[in-house]
Protein backbone atom coordinates (compact mmCIF):
# COMPACT_ATOMS: atom_id res chain seq x y z
CA UNK A 1 0.00 0.00 0.00
CA UNK A 2 1.00 3.18 -1.09
CA UNK A 3 1.97 6.02 1.98
CA UNK A 4 0.15 9.20 1.84
CA UNK A 5 2.84 12.05 1.12
CA UNK A 6 3.44 14.43 4.89
CA UNK A 7 2.53 17.74 2.45
CA UNK A 8 2.11 18.52 -0.84
CA UNK A 9 4.73 18.19 -3.64
CA UNK A 10 5.90 21.01 -6.06
CA UNK A 11 6.38 18.67 -8.68
CA UNK A 12 3.63 18.03 -11.26
CA UNK A 13 3.25 15.70 -14.27
CA UNK A 14 2.41 16.79 -17.61
CA UNK A 15 0.09 15.16 -19.28
CA UNK A 16 0.29 11.56 -19.90
CA UNK A 17 -0.96 10.82 -23.48
CA UNK A 18 0.92 14.05 -24.47
CA UNK A 19 2.13 12.35 -28.12
CA UNK A 20 5.02 13.73 -29.54
CA UNK A 21 7.10 16.46 -28.30
CA UNK A 22 9.90 18.42 -29.29
CA UNK A 23 11.31 20.39 -26.89
CA UNK A 24 13.51 23.59 -28.42
CA UNK A 25 16.58 24.26 -25.82
CA UNK A 26 18.27 27.78 -25.43
CA UNK A 27 21.98 27.86 -25.91
CA UNK A 28 22.31 28.86 -22.40
CA UNK A 29 20.24 25.97 -21.39
CA UNK A 30 21.63 23.36 -19.03
CA UNK A 31 21.52 19.76 -19.34
CA UNK A 32 22.39 17.38 -16.43
CA UNK A 33 22.26 13.91 -16.90
CA UNK A 34 21.30 12.43 -13.31
CA UNK A 35 19.10 8.69 -11.60
CA UNK A 36 16.58 9.28 -9.45
CA UNK A 37 17.88 8.47 -5.45
CA UNK A 38 16.23 6.47 -3.09
CA UNK A 39 15.07 9.32 -1.58
CA UNK A 40 13.08 9.67 -4.66
CA UNK A 41 15.22 12.98 -5.87
CA UNK A 42 16.40 13.30 -9.00
CA UNK A 43 19.39 14.52 -7.74
CA UNK A 44 21.53 17.64 -6.76
CA UNK A 45 21.27 21.00 -9.45
CA UNK A 46 23.43 23.50 -7.77
CA UNK A 47 22.20 25.79 -4.77
CA UNK A 48 22.39 28.46 -6.70
CA UNK A 49 19.09 27.13 -8.55
CA UNK A 50 16.99 27.87 -5.60
CA UNK A 51 13.36 28.61 -6.18
CA UNK A 52 13.71 27.86 -9.59
CA UNK A 53 11.73 25.48 -11.92
CA UNK A 54 13.13 23.07 -14.35
CA UNK A 55 12.40 20.33 -16.43
CA UNK A 56 12.73 16.53 -15.40
CA UNK A 57 12.67 13.59 -18.45
CA UNK A 58 12.92 9.87 -16.90
CA UNK A 59 15.41 8.39 -19.31
CA UNK A 60 18.94 9.89 -20.45
CA UNK A 61 18.28 12.14 -23.36
CA UNK A 62 20.36 13.50 -25.83
CA UNK A 63 20.37 17.06 -27.48
CA UNK A 64 20.61 16.82 -31.21
CA UNK A 65 20.40 20.59 -32.64
CA UNK A 66 19.36 22.24 -30.01
CA UNK A 67 16.43 19.81 -29.31
CA UNK A 68 15.28 16.78 -27.44
CA UNK A 69 12.75 14.54 -28.95
CA UNK A 70 10.37 12.75 -26.83
CA UNK A 71 7.66 10.29 -27.37
CA UNK A 72 4.24 9.79 -26.53
CA UNK A 73 5.06 7.27 -23.71
CA UNK A 74 8.25 9.28 -22.09
CA UNK A 75 7.34 10.62 -18.47
CA UNK A 76 7.97 14.06 -18.12
CA UNK A 77 7.80 16.50 -15.12
CA UNK A 78 7.86 19.63 -14.12
CA UNK A 79 9.71 20.46 -10.63
CA UNK A 80 11.29 22.81 -8.74
CA UNK A 81 14.82 23.34 -6.85
CA UNK A 82 14.52 23.41 -3.14
CA UNK A 83 16.92 25.51 -1.01
CA UNK A 84 19.24 22.35 -0.07
CA UNK A 85 20.07 22.54 -4.13
CA UNK A 86 17.77 19.34 -4.90
CA UNK A 87 14.93 18.35 -7.10
CA UNK A 88 11.14 18.51 -6.04
CA UNK A 89 10.65 14.96 -5.49
CA UNK A 90 8.87 12.58 -8.65
CA UNK A 91 7.57 9.77 -6.50
CA UNK A 92 8.23 6.25 -5.26
CA UNK A 93 7.62 4.37 -8.91
CA UNK A 94 11.05 6.16 -10.28
CA UNK A 95 13.64 5.33 -7.75
CA UNK A 96 17.17 4.18 -9.79
CA UNK A 97 16.10 5.64 -12.96
CA UNK A 98 18.15 7.24 -15.04
CA UNK A 99 16.83 11.26 -15.99
CA UNK A 100 17.73 14.20 -18.00
CA UNK A 101 17.38 17.56 -15.88
CA UNK A 102 17.32 20.78 -17.90
CA UNK A 103 17.62 24.07 -16.43
CA UNK A 104 16.65 27.24 -18.28
CA UNK A 105 18.65 30.25 -17.73
CA UNK A 106 17.40 33.68 -18.52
Amino acid sequence: MPRSPIRSTKTERWQVNHGRITLHLNFSDRIILRTVTDKVFPGYVGISNAGEACTMILGHKKAQDNKIDLLAEGAIYTCIVDSKDRLSSVGLQNIEQNCTIILAFK
